[in-house]
């Protein structure tokens, strides 16, 4: 008698645990940026998070950043897309002769707070630009932090193309 009470009880927590992810989840990422791929092809981003003491930078040193989210295709639906790769670009739309400083982070670490990727994965956009390829399966994170001095606005752009030319 006992073991089923509590079987019911682990079937109850169960339940329980998937209503509460399956209706708060929406409203935690509903104020989030983010390209799904197939759907959307690019995002006009200007980071306005104001961030203290991110990684790789002088303690007490602020900047703003802001967190893309990259969601990929579903294997099960899209199994024709396996040749395929998606190219994601990071461009500044700076008129100015002198760009500032834009740092990029590409990784798969949700639990990571924004503007908070290790010393080491922070890359700098050079002249301008900045691309990594992914799967169009995958699902990315790209945070993008800037001196909180510089309010620039860049694009954050996606381009699908096959791996494989037939």
């Amino acid at each position: 008698m006992g073991t089923t009470t509590s079987f019911r009880s682990f079937h109850f927590i169960i339940w329980v645990l998937f209503v509460a992810f399956s209706i708060f989840h929406p409203i935690v990422s509903a104020n989030q940026l983010s390209i799904v791929i197939g759907q959307s092809t690019s995002l006009l981003v200007s980071p306005s998070l104001a961030v203290e003491n991110s990684p790789g930078l002088k303690p007490g040193t602020k900047v703003v950043c802001e967190r893309v989210d990259i969601r990929g295709l579903s294997r099960l639906h899209d199994l024709k897309k396996f040749a395929h790769s998606v190219k994601v670009k990071v461009l500044q739309n700076s008129s100015s002769l002198r760009r500032p400083n834009v740092e990029v982070c590409f990784h798969r670490n949700a639990s990571l707070g924004v503007g908070m990727c290790p010393h080491g994965r922070w890359e700098k956009v050079s002249k301008g630009s900045w691309f990594k390829s992914m799967s169009p399966f995958d699902h990315k994170i790209l945070d993008i932090r800037m001196a909180r001095s510089s309010l620039e606005t860049v694009v954050v752009a996606i381009e699908e193309g096959k791996i494989f030319q037939e």
